[in-house]
Formats: structure tokens, C-alpha cells, sequence
């Protein structure tokens, strides 16, 4: 019998906390493997590796579309109740993109994490990288 557990277990075997999976679970409905509805509602073994996976690629800066692409190339059949255990998680990384798909925004030169103590200076890159892109989207219009 699979393992029925509750977003409080995954919650413990990850380390994110219990809303943020409640929140992937919302924007990713049918992609993240869930037995069960309401009050009962529960995941299978392998959505633990998803929930980590996805936690994982929103701290790398990935857009919400970008990891939906990815569920829905890697865990096709994730809705399934009862499913076989998940695929080999792949980072981002490891996909191949063809060459006429766009590269995502370049996040590069903006931290993964706000840096204790210094709040400022991460919103200051921020306002630094927005005036970039209105600089770059205003060229592109004229």
C-alpha cells in the first residue's frame, strides 16, 4: 500500500514550511500527485521529491510557467492516484531547450537569498534590475 501522507509529514521531510506547499499544491492543481479530497486529502511517497523539486527551482528563480513545463514534461501522470513512483527529478538544468524558445529573464546578478542584515541592498538590486528591463522594453517600443 502507498503512504498516505499529509502536507505537515512532507512539510517535516523537506523543510518548507506547511503554506508554501499549500500554495504549490493551489498553483499546480492535477501536477502534484494527491490521493484523496477536503480534510483528507493526502500524497503519495513520491510527491515528496516534487514538492522539493519545485521549492527547489522557485529559490533558483524559476517563473511559475517555466515549472509547470517542467511537471508537465517529467511528472505527466502525477494527478493518477496510486501512480508508480516518480521519475528521476530533473533540475532545470538537464533540460534541453530548443534554440528558438527565448531564454529566461537573466537572474544571475540578483541573490537567491536576502542576505541577513541587508534588505536594503537586495531591494536597491531589485530597483536596479527593474530600471533595466523598462530601459530595455522602452528601446524595444521605439
Amino acid at each position: 500500500m502507498t503512504a498516505r501522507l499529509s502536507i505537515r509529514e512532507i512539510s517535516r521531510r523537506t523543510g518548507v514550511p506547511e503554506s508554501t506547499l499549500r500554495y504549490y499544491r493551489s498553483l499546480f492543481p492535477g501536477q502534484i500527485p494527491t490521493l484523496g479530497s477536503g480534510r483528507h486529502r493526502r500524497h503519495p511517497e513520491h510527491a515528496v521529491p516534487v514538492f522539493r523539486q519545485i521549492s527547489d527551482l522557485f529559490a533558483d528563480g524559476e517563473s511559475r510557467e517555466g515549472i509547470l513545463r517542467w511537471l508537465k514534461e517529467t511528472h505527466p501522470d502525477a494527478a493518477a492516484s496510486g501512480s508508480a513512483a516518480a521519475s528521476r527529478v530533473l533540475r532545470m538544468s538537464e533540460v534541453q531547450v530548443s534554440p528558438e524558445v527565448e531564454p529566461p529573464l537573466d537572474v544571475s546578478g540578483l541573490p537567491r537569498r536576502v542576505p541577513a542584515g541587508d534588505f536594503e541592498g537586495f531591494v536597491a538590486s531589485l530597483m536596479a534590475r527593474d530600471r533595466e528591463l523598462m530601459a530595455m522594453h522602452r528601446d524595444l517600443l521605439e
